[in-house]
C-alpha cells in the first residue's frame, strides 16, 4: 500500500473521514521492533508556539495541506458580535515540530459565519480540500486546495444551499468512491444529503435529499450495522434524543428499525469508535447544558445502542466537542473533551469504562473551546491536540492552543496481523501506519475488517 492523501488528524466529531480498502482480500504480517514511544496522555503547552490565531473560532480540522507530510490546520471562525462582521477561515502551516504559522500567500478564505469545517479530497486530485458549514441561512461552501495549501472557491459549485448548518461529515455514501456530504442543521431543518460527481460538484440526493434528525448539532458517519456502507448518527440539542439512520448503500437514509433513537440530553457533539474491543462502532456523546455528563453508548453490531452497563457517563458537562484516539499507548480509544473552561482527558480501560487521567485530568486549552482535533503534531508518533477557542467572559477572542502529549512510556516489540476484506475505494491511494502495535489505515472507502494482534 502506498502513501495516499488523506486527512490524518483525528478531528473532533465534526469532521469524519471514511476508510479505504482494496478490492481483494489481503493478509499482511508485520513484525516490527518498534522504535517509538507511546504516550501516557500527559498534555503540556507547546514550548515555543503554545497558541496561534485569535478569531472567534468554532472548529478546527487537521491534515497535510501543503504536501510536506505533517499536519497543518484549517480553523473555522464565526460571526464577531463586537465588530458586527463575519470572520474568514484561517490556514496554518506546521513546520513539523508543532509550530503553526499563517499560510504565506493564502492565510485566510471565506467570509461566512462558520460552525464547522471538514477536510477531504473532493475533486480527486490527491490533496485535501475543505467543506465549511455556515449559519444564518448562508450556503455550505466548497473550497479546493491547489496542493500547496492555497484554497479557492470551487469554480462551478462554490456552495450548496444551507440554512442553520451546525455540523458536517464526509464519506462515500453511494458507493461511487468519491466523498459525499451530510449536513446537520439546527432548529426545525432536516439533515441534508449531497452527492459528489467526483469533481467536487455537489447536488442534492435524487430520492432522499434530506432526513429528519431533530434540533441537530452534529453528525458522524460510520458503518453502524455491519453491512459495509456508511450510516449516520446525529446529535440533537434541547433534550432531544440522538438519532440513528441506516444507509441502503445508495445514500438513502432511513431510521433504524428497532432503535431509531437513544439518549435525552442537550447534546453538542458525537464521536464514533470501537470503545469496548468488540469490533463494532460505539459512541461518546458530549453534552452542553445543565452540567450533563458525557455519555457512553455501546453498539450490539446491528446499530442498536444501549448505555454502557458499568460506566454510562463521565465528566460534568458544559462540553462543546469530543475527540477519540489512543492517548496513552494501550491500544484503545481514549477521549479529550472540549469544555467551556478546562479541557478534560479521559482514559479507556479497553472495555469502554472512562476514568480521568491520573496525573493530567485536565488542561487549560482556552475558554469556550468549541473544537478539538487530535494528531501527531511534532513527529513523535503520539497524539497531540489543537483546541479551537471562541471568546472569553468579556467577549474578547481567544487564540487556538497547541498541546503536546509527552510520550514517555516504552512500547515492546510487536507483531501486527492485518487482514483486509474487499471494500469500496477510490483507486490510487491508501496509507498504512503501524505505531506501538497499533494499526492505522486511511483513504476514501470502507475497511470492512482489520484486526491487530499483539504478542
Amino acid at each position: 500500500l502506498r502513501t495516499g492523501r488523506v486527512a490524518r488528524g483525528e478531528s473532533g466529531s465534526r469532521g469524519k473521514r471514511a476508510w479505504w480498502a482494496t478490492g481483494l482480500a489481503v493478509l499482511l504480517v508485520l513484525a516490527l521492533p518498534l522504535l517509538v514511544l507511546a504516550a501516557p496522555g500527559d498534555f503540556a503547552p507547546h514550548p515555543s508556539t503554545p497558541a496561534f490565531g485569535g478569531g472567534r473560532s468554532s472548529d478546527v480540522a487537521l491534515g497535510d495541506l501543503d504536501g510536506d507530510s505533517d499536519l497543518d490546520a484549517v480553523v473555522a471562525n464565526y460571526y464577531n458580535e463586537q465588530e458586527l462582521t463575519s470572520e474568514p477561515e484561517t490556514v496554518w502551516l506546521n513546520d513539523g515540530n508543532g509550530n503553526f504559522t499563517a499560510h504565506p500567500t493564502t492565510p485566510e478564505f471565506g467570509t461566512g459565519s462558520s460552525n464547522a469545517v471538514v477536510l477531504g479530497d473532493l475533486d480527486g486530485d490527491g490533496d485535501l480540500d475543505a467543506v465549511v458549514v455556515n449559519y444564518f441561512n448562508e450556503p455550505t461552501t466548497i473550497w479546493l486546495n491547489d496542493g500547496a495549501g492555497n484554497f479557492t472557491a470551487h469554480p462551478t459549485t462554490p456552495g450548496i444551499p444551507g440554512t442553520l448548518g451546525q455540523g458536517v461529515a464526509l464519506g462515500d455514501l453511494d458507493g461511487d468512491t468519491d466523498l459525499d456530504v451530510v449536513v446537520a442543521n439546527l432548529g426545525s431543518d432536516e439533515e441534508t444529503v449531497w452527492l459528489n460527481d467526483g469533481d467536487g460538484n455537489f447536488t442534492a440526493h435524487p430520492t432522499t435529499p434530506e432526513f429528519e434528525g431533530g434540533n441537530s448539532t452534529d453528525v458522524a458517519l460510520s458503518d453502524l450495522d455491519g453491512d459495509g456502507d456508511l450510516d449516520a448518527l446525529v446529535a440533537n440539542y434541547d433534550d432531544e434524543p440522538e438519532t440513528v439512520w441506516l444507509n441502503d448503500g445508495a445514500g438513502n437514509f432511513t431510521a433504524h428499525p428497532t432503535t431509531p433513537e437513544f439518549g435525552l440530553g442537550s447534546s453538542y457533539a458525537v464521536a464514533l469508535g470501537d470503545l469496548d474491543g468488540d469490533t463494532d462502532i460505539d459512541v461518546v456523546v458530549a453534552n452542553l447544558l445543565n452540567a450533563e455528563a458525557e455519555t457512553v453508548w455501546l453498539n450490539d453490531g446491528d446499530g442498536n445502542f444501549t448505555t454502557h452497563p458499568a460506566t454510562p457517563e463521565f465528566g460534568t458537562g458544559f462540553s462543546f466537542d469530543v475527540a477519540l484516539s489512543d492517548l496513552d499507548g494501550d491500544a484503545d480509544l481514549d477521549a479529550v473533551v472540549g469544555n467551556s473552561e478546562a479541557e478534560t482527558v479521559w482514559l479507556n480501560d479497553g472495555a469502554g469504562n472512562f476514568t480521568a487521567h491520573p496525573t493530567t485530568p485536565s488542561f487549560e486549552g482556552g475558554f469556550n473551546s468549541y473544537g478539538v482535533a487530535l494528531g501527531d503534531l511534532d513527529g513523535d508518533v503520539d497524539r497531540d491536540a489543537v483546541i479551537a477557542n471562541f471568546a472569553d467572559l468579556e467577549g474578547a477572542s481567544v487564540p487556538e492552543t497547541v498541546w503536546l502529549n509527552d510520550g514517555t512510556q516504552e512500547v515492546p516489540t510487536a507483531v501486527t496481523v492485518v487482514e483486509l476484506e474487499a471494500g469500496s475505494g477510490r483507486a490510487g491511494g491508501a496509507w498504512l501506519a503501524v505505531a506501538g502495535g497499533l494499526l492505522a489505515l486511511g483513504g476514501y472507502g470502507l475497511v470492512r475488517r482489520a484486526r491487530s494482534t499483539r504478542v
